[in-house]
């Protein structure tokens, strides 16, 4: 019986395995596309931020600033992940081609997301009736603060359609 001799060290000079480091190239490239389009974004969040403070004065940016982060917080309260049900409970159907049982998971999740904002514009109505005097919104903002908020709570949709 001969014994197969150990298999030689790949040479200096020869090429890497191309599957892992071009994994490894692309996510590296894909990060650096990440920093930087953060990085112009945090930039020009700054300008936003200045301009937007110049504009309206500290008392008008200060309400500004309380509406604005009132309504992310109430959609982010509100808001439903469906993406998580879609990745959990898609994948069978896919695999099995069963496109009805998919349908119907799009659609929960859809219905998921309008009723989440539906309730988040109801919050919203009672929320600035009752405390627009304590949060400092006059009476002529009102109708303003409902629009932005609904639209924030509208644009919170999670289901990929």
């Amino acid at each position: 019986m001969v014994q197969d001799p150990a298999p030689s060290p790949a040479p200096a000079d020869a090429p890497p395995r191309a599957g892992t480091t071009g994994i490894f190239r692309a996510a590296a490239r894909n990060l650096g596309w990440l920093l930087a389009s953060r990085g112009v974004m945090a930039i020009l969040s700054l300008f936003y931020l200045g301009f937007a403070t110049r504009t309206l004065g500290v008392v008008d940016f200060g309400r500004f600033a309380l509406i604005s982060g009132a309504a992310q917080a109430l959609a982010t309260f509100v808001g439903f992940q469906t993406w998580q049900i879609i990745v959990q409970y898609g994948v069978e159907p896919i695999q099995h081609g069963d496109t009805p049982r998919l349908a119907r998971l799009f659609r929960l999740s859809a219905i998921l997301d309008l009723c989440s904002a539906l309730v988040g514009a109801v919050l919203t109505v009672g929320i600035l009736f009752a405390w627009s005097d304590g949060f400092g919104i006059p009476p002529n903002l009102m109708r303003d603060t409902l629009i932005f908020a609904v639209v924030q709570l509208i644009t919170i949709r999670s289901t990929p359609l």
